[in-house]
């Protein structure tokens, strides 16, 4: 269990959350699910609530501040002022998994 002694509150994921991931850093957490994810930034308590523009749910996997999310076929990082700071092209088939590369500048995606 991991304690931020923060009170993150209360939001609802798009078809229900299936996995929830906390940032290295701690200052997110993503909660992700069959039909998007909502994401919450600690440094002020903003959450924002996405739907998934595919078939296809959440996986998650965090990277220094920032966490990556499949949405279908495509993997996006989210960002809460910006909706999302960037998205990959779309694959063949609905993503399976994720990893960051070593230097944590890219992403690794299976399909």
């Amino acid at each position: 269990m991991i304690s931020l002694n923060v009170d993150v509150g209360a939001f609802e994921v798009p078809g229900g959350a299936l996995a929830v991931v906390l940032s290295p850093d701690a200052g997110h957490v993503v909660a992700t699910g069959p039909l998007g994810y909502a994401l919450w930034r600690r440094s002020d308590g903003r959450t924002t609530v996405r739907e998934s523009v595919g078939p296809g749910g959440g996986r998650r996997l965090g990277r220094r501040t920032r966490v990556a999310v499949a949405s279908g076929r495509r993997a996006l990082v989210p960002d809460a002022d910006r909706g999302e700071l960037w998205r990959t092209e779309p694959a063949a088939s609905p993503l399976t998994d994720l990893a960051w590369m070593r230097q944590g500048r890219r992403l690794a995606v299976a399909a």
